[in-house]
C-alpha cells in the first residue's frame, strides 16, 4: 500500500468517529481554583460544565496526522461564588462582683452650748428715818443673830444620749451604658486562576 493510500485511509477514520479526541481532552480542561483562605473553591456544577464545554474546531494534518488544539467558546464563562467573614456581636450577662452593704457607727465629736443659771446674793440696805419712825422705846430689843445662813442653788447639766432616725438610704441597682471596641481580623476569598494546558491527544 503506498503512502498515500494509507493517509486517505487514516483520515476516513478520524472523520468517521470525531467525538473521541474531543472527550479526551474535555475530561482534562478544568477551571483550578485557589483561595487565599488556603481551601480549594468548588464551583457549581453547571460552571464546571459550561466552562469544559468546548468547540473543538477539527483540523487534520495530513502531513503529521495530529489535531488542532481546542477552541473554547468565547461567550461560556465559569461563575465561582466567593465568601468573606463578618463579624456578629452578641451581648450576655454575667456576674462580676457581688456588693454587701453594711450598716455600722461613725464616732464624731460635737459641742453644744447650754444655758445653766445659779443662785447668788444681793444685799439691800435702806437707811431708817428717825423722825418717821419716833422715838425708839426704852424697851431692850430682844437678842438677833448676827449671822444669816442661806443655801445657794445652781444648775448643773445632765446628758442622756438616745437613738434616733436620721435618714433614709435606699438602694438601688441600675445599668450603665459604656461604649466598648472590638477588634477582629477577617478574611475574605480571592480566586487565583491556574490554567492548566490541556495534553495533546494520542497520535492516531
Amino acid at each position: 500500500m503506498s503512502i498515500a493510500t494509507q493517509v486517505a485511509t487514516r483520515v476516513a477514520t478520524q472523520t468517521s468517529a470525531p467525538t473521541a479526541a474531543p472527550t479526551a481532552a474535555r475530561s482534562d480542561d478544568r477551571l483550578h481554583a485557589t483561595s487565599r483562605l488556603g481551601r480549594r473553591v468548588q464551583p457549581p456544577l453547571t460552571s464546571v460544565i459550561g466552562f469544559s464545554r468546548e468547540r473543538h474546531l477539527m483540523s487534520t494534518n495530513v502531513s503529521s496526522g495530529r489535531h488542532a488544539a481546542p477552541v473554547p467558546e468565547a461567550d461560556e464563562a465559569a461563575s465561582v461564588v466567593l465568601h468573606e467573614e463578618r463579624l456578629s456581636t452578641s451581648l450576655i450577662r454575667r456576674p462580676v462582683e457581688r456588693i454587701r452593704v453594711e450598716r455600722y457607727v461613725v464616732t464624731e465629736q460635737q459641742t453644744f452650748t447650754v444655758e445653766v443659771r445659779r443662785e447668788e446674793v444681793r444685799v439691800t440696805r435702806e437707811p431708817i428715818d428717825v423722825a418717821s419712825e419716833g422715838e425708839p422705846a426704852d424697851v431692850a430689843p430682844a437678842p438677833r443673830a448676827r449671822d444669816f445662813l442661806m443655801t445657794l442653788n445652781r444648775e448643773e447639766i445632765l446628758f442622756s444620749k438616745r437613738i434616733v432616725p436620721s435618714e433614709l438610704v435606699r438602694v438601688r441597682v441600675g445599668d450603665v451604658v459604656e461604649n466598648h471596641t472590638v477588634t477582629e481580623t477577617l478574611g475574605r476569598e480571592q480566586l487565583d486562576l491556574i490554567a492548566s494546558p490541556s495534553p495533546a491527544p494520542p497520535r492516531g
